[in-house]
């Protein structure tokens, strides 16, 4: 079996309060641990997105798609949706 070691662990801020001696296990292991409250700071951390970054981008590619359905259908069509940070 091979031994896969953690760097980053987002955890739900309940757990993190709650479970003292793991957290502080995976400390000793030199693993930094990001206590979320809420699935859109869990984005944040993990995409380094904002909640309005997200919209943005589903709301660009949703429009780009409805666009190139709507008319002709081009092979190699991208619609251009900026990544902002």
């Amino acid at each position: 079996m091979k031994r896969v070691r953690i760097t980053d662990l987002l955890v739900p801020k309940i757990n993190h309060d709650k479970a003292h001696d793991e957290m502080e296990m995976l400390l000793e292991e030199e693993a930094r641990i990001r206590a979320v409250s809420s699935a859109t700071e869990a984005w944040e951390a993990m995409l380094g997105l904002s909640e309005g970054d997200i919209l943005e981008r589903v709301r660009c590619r949703t429009a780009g798609e409805e666009s190139v359905t709507k008319g002709r259908k081009e092979k190699g069509v991208i619609t251009d949706c900026p990544l902002t940070r």
